[in-house]
């Protein structure tokens, strides 16, 4: 079953209605949820949006349980400043592990190549990247220097 984007939005004023204190901390948990929104838990816990600010809401609810602390903006900020860098963590870690598929890649292919007799060391210089890279460089340089940008009036060979 498909949930709608004003189900979400409903869902999400209600989590930030338990982080201002507007709804009573104690009434937080899955059977408030399913039956205030309709929206079965499974299908809540697909959406990585919402897992992602439930988990956020749910510790700042813990927190009004439990110290008999005040809503605070600055901590609800904070909170989510905390989801921010986690989720960049995440993104970290999974660059990473990309970037290490890659060089073992590209390891593979430099043994590769030495198998059948060809220099890895080619690949590193007279690729077509590399040459647009220089050409594009080369440019930019001579833009830097050019003061009354005369390229124009140059012959383009």
């Amino acid at each position: 079953m498909a949930v709608s984007k004003e189900k979400w939005s409903e869902a999400s004023q209600l989590l930030s209605q338990f982080e201002r204190k507007i709804i009573d901390p104690s009434a937080f948990s899955w059977t408030y949820l399913v039956s205030e929104l309709g929206i079965s838990k499974p299908t809540m816990w697909r959406n990585a949006e919402f897992k992602s600010e439930y988990e956020r809401v749910r510790k700042l609810v813990h927190k009004y349980k439990n110290k008999q602390a005040d809503y605070d903006l600055e901590t609800s900020n904070l909170s989510k400043k905390d989801q921010e860098i986690a989720k960049l963590k995440q993104k970290i870690i999974s660059l990473e592990q990309e970037l290490d598929h890659e060089r073992e890649r590209l390891a593979y292919a430099a043994l590769i190549s030495r198998q059948n007799n060809i220099d890895p060391t080619l690949f590193e210089k007279e690729t077509p990247l590399i040459k647009a890279r220089a050409v594009a460089a080369k440019k930019e340089e001579t833009a830097k220097t050019d003061i009354l940008n005369l390229d124009r009036f140059r012959s383009k060979s």
